[in-house]
C-alpha cells in the first residue's frame, strides 16, 4: 500500500526497451497519480472472462487455448489403421 501512496512503484520499473513500453509506462503513471485507497471499502475482484464474473480454474483453462487450431487428424497419428502383419497366440 505504500507503494501506491508514496509512488514508490515508480521506483521497480527499470529497462524499458521500446518506446511502446515507455509510453505505457507513462500511461500507467498518469492512471495512478490520482488514485486513492479507501481502506473501509473492501476491494471487488470481477473475472472476466466466465459469464458468472468468478474466478474458475475451468474457465480460465478454456481461455488459455482461446483461438488456438484444432487438428482433428490427430486420431490418424495416434491410432494405427494398418493392419497387423503377425498374429500372437
Amino acid at each position: 500500500m505504500l507503494s501506491l501512496t508514496e509512488h514508490l512503484w515508480i521506483l521497480d520499473v527499470r529497462g524499458a526497451s521500446s518506446i511502446g513500453e515507455l509510453v505505457e509506462y507513462l500511461n500507467l503513471w498518469d492512471l495512478l497519480t490520482n488514485f486513492s485507497l479507501q481502506l473501509e471499502i473492501e476491494d471487488v475482484h470481477i473475472w472476466r472472462l466466465s459469464p458468472s464474473r468468478q474466478y474458475s480454474a475451468k474457465s480460465a483453462y478454456e481461455h488459455l487455448f482461446q483461438g488456438s487450431i484444432l487438428f482433428r487428424p490427430w486420431v490418424r497419428i495416434w491410432k494405427t489403421w494398418a493392419l497387423g502383419k503377425c498374429k500372437f497366440l
